[in-house]
């Protein structure tokens, strides 16, 4: 197996990419890529259900099982700021997440099973999904579209700065957390600054209400559970000395079960309405309804994966995790009836700062990647071979 030749193959499509990145749901250019490279390798059938995004699809030639693999495709409203050959010459926008990585790891194990079709007992869908960055996301619409329906399994992997180049991490059960994203409005009654009598401050009422929201997990929450309740802006009035009408909050809870989820919303939902209420104020707060669940991995997908792992790449390789990722991702919406699995990709880079996820600076090694494609690759051996 040469997977020399087939390194610098995703190294660079991974560097044309990363110098070319779409925004979530607009990745025209991303799409004609990875169809040009799909239709080049051969033997796969290109299936297109949304504007943007693609499916590959390989058929061996002995019936068997069908399993999937999927990568996210898009990229973060973010000015790059690191100072490789290859940034991002689209203004403001930049691969951060790691994705072209994913797209091109992909690429390469596409290009490596559909050399290997004749050994191929079943079928592969390989998933570019666009929208991964966006709720509601791009995976929700592509199960709904049917596409996937035969898919009894799906695999994926995320590069991981943090974690060192060479070992995969794996956490059973809960691997990331739910996310839900909230707006809480104010309308109370602007004035004058001097005359706060005759007001009922947005200011004052938000401002309690953002310090209030922060007792949900310190005192509804099981010490043994966890949850985060984080604001992220607050805007209200601009002038030195008028009162205003409004203020409108925005933040974002990160909980790792249902239970806990349920208490902490159903806690915010009230503290808003009673403080609303106390200052004789109106106002709400709103839920968005297409956040993403936690990604649940499967027992029995762990027990392959971390096979492969310590089989294909050593016992090293494996980097047990005990912890989910406080991060979301909208690859939980494949689950049910499919098993998932997503794994941890360590991207650092020895003796170097290595900024995480979501940072202009973010320049995760490229040597993970084709551990990436060695690792897909044994779990289509392991399953189809």
């Amino acid at each position: 197996m040469d997977f020399d030749d087939i390194e610098k193959d995703i190294i660079k499509w991974r560097r044309i990419l990363h110098e070319n990145p779409e925004l979530s749901f607009k990745e025209y250019e991303t799409t004609e890529f990875i169809k040009e490279k799909l239709l080049s390798f051969g033997n796969i059938e290109i299936i297109q259900p949304a504007e943007t995004g693609v499916i590959g699809r390989l058929k061996g030639e002995n019936p068997g099982r069908t399993i999937a693999f999927r990568a996210d495709i898009d990229a973060l409203p973010l000015e790059e700021k690191t100072f490789c050959d290859f940034r991002s010459k689209n203004n403001g926008v930049m691969h951060a997440c790691g994705h072209d990585m994913h797209t091109a790891i992909l690429l390469g194990f596409a290009r490596l099973l559909s050399e290997n079709k004749h050994r191929l007992k079943g079928e592969v869908l390989f998933i570019f999904q666009r929208g991964e960055e966006m709720a509601p996301g791009g995976a929700a619409e592509l199960k709904r579209s049917g596409a996937l329906d035969e898919a009894e399994m799906i695999f994926s992997l995320h590069v991981m700065p943090g974690e060192k180049t060479g070992r995969i991490g794996v956490k059973r059960g809960t691997a990331t957390a739910n996310k839900n994203t909230f707006d809480i409005y104010v309308k109370g009654k602007g004035g004058h600054s001097s005359m706060p009598q005759q007001v009922k401050d947005p200011i004052l009422i938000g401002a309690e209400i953002v310090t209030n929201l922060q007792s949900v997990v310190a005192r509804n929450v099981d010490p043994f559970n966890t949850a985060v309740i984080s604001t992220a802006s607050f805007k209200s009035g601009e002038e030195y000395g008028v009162i205003p009408d409004t203020a409108h909050i925005t933040g974002a809870v990160r909980t790792f079960d249902e239970k806990t989820r349920e208490i902490v919303i159903s806690r915010m939902k009230l503290i808003v309405e009673n403080i609303l209420k106390a200052y004789e104020a109106e106002g709400e707060i709103k839920f968005f309804e297409n956040d993403y669940k936690a990604v649940y991995n499967d027992e029995e997908l762990c027990d392959i994966a971390e096979k492969v792992i310590t089989e294909k790449l050593g016992k090293d390789a494996l980097a047990i995790k005990e912890r989910p990722e406080s991060f979301s991702e909208d690859f939980s919406e494949y689950i049910n009836p499919a098993k998932a699995c997503m794994v941890w990709l360590g991207a650092d880079k020895d003796g170097k700062e290595n900024p995480k996820l979501h940072n202009p600076y973010f320049s995760p090694n490229e040597k993970a990647m084709i551990i990436g494609v060695k690792y897909f690759f044994g779990i289509a051996k392991e399953l189809l071979m």
